[in-house]
């Protein structure tokens, strides 16, 4: 019977089988990703500019041209120290195991060999070198023994007993391994196809009878903000008609592409601080002349005017009452940047703001209802504030510098919105309860306030700060209903208004309840319909999700929701474009407005570009701002420019989905089938590598610290036994040895 505990070279054969069939899983799953990204990029319909990202490319670079050398090299130096017993051997493998370790935790990245490759390989790794500190041990015992010679036999014998498990266990064990490794990578793929849902609307065998209409339509509305002239506006919507609907589009069937854009009703302002509805009109004769759709984003929130500095706008932004304030009661300074200010507005409803906010949008609306009425076809409708939520930037740095403590803020603390936080809560509970809950001794609602103390601020564990938490998203959603009623109350129907909120991803659900407040359930109310923005693949369940809760909400009967911003900005890939596109049709999508059509803006990598990009690679000497675009300006100088370019698979993608459906009514195409294979397949590999690449750090770094500090025991721990054995024994050790021999 063999002593596997204490059997070196055992535990090498059980390590060598072990990390050899998770490195081979390793490589196995890299390759067949490599082969599967490749196949969708290079060899799709339209190949891809960049078929991987830079990242993606070092990894699929590094990973075998490290690791593959490394492990060689490790498993050679190991054989060469158990036949020949060379230190030198070992002390190499000892070196080459933490390039080893590196490259097989780097390869979560992209799958690990389905997770279990990774896990086996690290085992493995850790076997072969507890084999080879047990062979050192026994080395070091071995030396200066009267019986060396006794001892070197049974060696010999220990080797041939030992070669080493029986060739038939040896296959059973592999095998074992082989089938788990199989089943890891086959069972998840499959049950995640059977899951990815059917569509919500039925398809047909023909095309619809049907004459289209806003109910039965799906809109294709690039974002495109740009004012020329009419005659520039309206060559722009025919070569977008064009470059989006291809030739066969006709304008007529059950898919429209026109315009969405924003109206700017907070910012494009006259001296007394009403609307100026000079641009506004524009952009409707724009439509009325070029016989395009168009949608409006109300855009007069944060976004609106984030680098407004008209004397109206400061001075509302320098009364605090009109800030979000955080948790010591701070609103914290204007700060102009790209996106929205860094002083968010309050959404208490009796705020200067507020009241601001709702005349305007009014009067813009009085101005579109004229319009609607003479082309009752064309305005498809209303978008809300882009992303109506509380203020998602923790201000640590600045928190640390103003009072000497990095702590993060959380919003609103405004006295107004504690002040409807009482309400809300009375209305909700009596005073009694509501101490009961929060574990509070409040005698009055006048003195009810909401948690302050840093141990309950952002402790998901308390119950006060999950009902003050409560609040703040039941504040979201009032605010975002309030600005729909507005709408709706100036004569345009619930069909025509949708929301504009953050879709939350799985694993996002965090960022959106307790920093954000903003979770699905206030992207929909009974003014409005849902309305999302999103960026970057998602997964069809969360589609699906989108048009299943649009049913429980409407009494439609297919859904009808939609993405006001969309692109794909990590994969300008023709296949995922497509993919998404199906999935949006059938789980009943009724808008898009893919973004940004517009050349130059500061997101680069959101460019559908309506200019085709010059065939030179190399930017020019001098500026151009017709084939180029700015990236950094100094006063009125250009000092970094890049060509323009675009992106053609999101154009194609667009063209083909055009094409092949706008014979059928809204959801009823029987083409717009899904590859689940494919869709599945890369899911996987997209949520893993998000993982990774984020809070999977801290996995991936830990393995190999773990691995590190391994090799480094093994390492001291045979030097001690070295010098343990090599030591001259003391006077007291020498007279009980004497002893012992008489």
């Amino acid at each position: 019977m063999l002593n596997l505990k204490y059997n070196p070279r055992t535990l090498r054969l059980i390590g060598n089988i072990v990390f050899l069939v998770g490195v081979i899983a390793i490589y196995l799953h890299l390759f067949i990703n490599l082969a599967f990204l490749l196949r969708h990029t290079l060899f799709d319909t339209l190949p891809a500019d960049e078929p991987l990202d830079i990242l993606h490319l070092v990894l699929f670079t590094l990973i075998p041209s490290v690791g593959i050398p490394s492990i060689l090299g490790f498993l050679f130096c190991v054989e060469t120290y158990f036949e020949k017993n060379k230190k030198i051997a070992i002390q190499l493998a000892l070196i080459l195991s933490i390039f080893v370790s590196t490259t097989i935790n780097a390869s979560f990245f992209l799958g690990g060999g389905w997770y279990i490759g990774s896990i086996l390989a690290n085992i493995g790794l850790g076997l072969i070198l507890f084999s080879a500190f047990r062979t050192e041990q026994f080395e070091i015992k071995k030396k200066g023994s009267k019986q060396a010679e006794n001892n070197l036999k049974a060696e010999k014998r220990l080797k041939k007993k030992n070669l080493v498990l029986p060739k038939k266990l040896q296959l059973i064990f592999t095998c074992i391994l082989i089938c788990a490794v199989m089943l890891s990578a086959i069972i998840p793929l499959i049950l995640d196809i059977l899951t990815i849902p059917q569509p919500l609307i039925d398809k047909v065998d023909s095309p619809s009878s049907d004459t289209p209409n806003h109910r039965n339509t799906f809109y294709i509305l690039p974002i495109w903000e740009g004012v020329g002239t009419m005659e520039e506006d309206i060559s722009q919507m025919h070569y977008i008609e064009s470059i989006v609907g291809g030739s066969e589009y006709t304008g007529e069937g059950f898919i429209k592409i026109g315009r969405s854009v924003s109206c700017w009703y907070t910012n494009e302002i006259l001296e007394d601080g009403t609307f100026n509805d000079t641009r506004l009109i524009h952009k409707l004769n724009v439509s009325a002349q070029s016989n395009t759709p168009i949608l409006f984003h109300m855009n007069g929130g944060n976004w609106g005017q984030a680098t407004s500095e008209d004397p109206v706008i400061l001075e509302m932004r320098q009364n605090v009452s009109n800030c979000q304030w955080d948790q010591t009661g701070y609103c914290h300074p204007i700060r102009y940047s790209a996106g929205p200010n860094a002083r968010y507005w309050s959404f208490w409803p009796d705020s200067d703001w507020e009241k601001f906010r709702e005349r305007n949008i009014k009067q813009a609306l009085d101005v579109i209802y004229d319009w609607w009425l003479l082309h009752p076809d064309l305005l498809v409708g209303f978008s809300t504030d882009s992303e109506i939520h509380l203020n998602d930037k923790g201000f640590e740095e600045e928190n640390k510098a103003r009072t000497g403590t990095a702590y993060r803020s959380y919003f609103d603390y405004n006295n107004g919105t504690i002040e409807q936080y009482r309400q809300w809560a009375q209305s909700n509970w009596t005073l009694q309860t509501f101490n009961s809950m929060c574990e509070t001794a409040f005698t009055t609602w006048d003195e009810v306030d909401a948690p302050r103390d840093e141990t309950i601020v952002g402790n998901k564990n308390n119950d006060w700060w999950e009902i003050w938490t409560d609040f703040r998203i039941w504040h979201v959603k009032e605010a975002g209903k309030r600005q729909c009623r507005w709408i709706n109350e100036s004569g345009f129907p619930r069909d025509m208004i949708w929301h504009h909120q953050i879709l939350t991803t799985p694993g996002e659900e965090d960022d959106a309840r307790y920093i954000r407040a903003d979770v699905l359930d206030t992207a929909i109310n009974q003014y409005c319909k849902l309305g999302v923005t999103r960026y970057n693949w998602i997964s069809p369940k969360v589609w699906h999700s989108l048009g299943t809760f649009a049913l429980e909400e409407t009494q439609d009967e297919i859904p009808s929701w939609g993405i006001f911003e969309w692109n794909l900005p990590k994969q300008h890939q023709y296949w995922a474009y497509e993919e998404m596109l199906k999935c949006i049709y059938q789980y009943g999508g009724h808008v898009i407005c893919p973004n940004e059509w517009a050349n130059c803006s500061y997101n680069e990598v959101l460019w559908i570009p309506g200019i085709a990009p010059p065939e030179d690679d190399e930017p020019p000497i001098e500026y151009n701002e017709t084939t180029c675009c700015c990236l950094e300006w100094n006063e009125e100088e250009c000092t970094n420019w890049i060509l323009r370019h675009g992106n053609p698979q999101f154009l194609a993608a667009l063209r083909d989905f055009v094409q092949t459906g706008q014979e059928y009514s809204r959801g009823t195409c029987p083409y717009f089938h899904i590859k689940k294979l494919d869709i599945s397949y890369y899911g996987t590999f997209d949520t893993q590598f998000n993982f990774f690449n984020t809070d999977g750090l801290y996995i991936m770094g830990g393995l190999l610290l773990f691995t590190i500090i391994y090799v480094l025991i093994l390492i001291n721990r045979t030097r001690v036994a070295l010098r343990c054995h090599n030591r001259k024994p003391t006077s007291t050790e020498k007279e009980d040895k004497w002893l012992n021999q008489v």
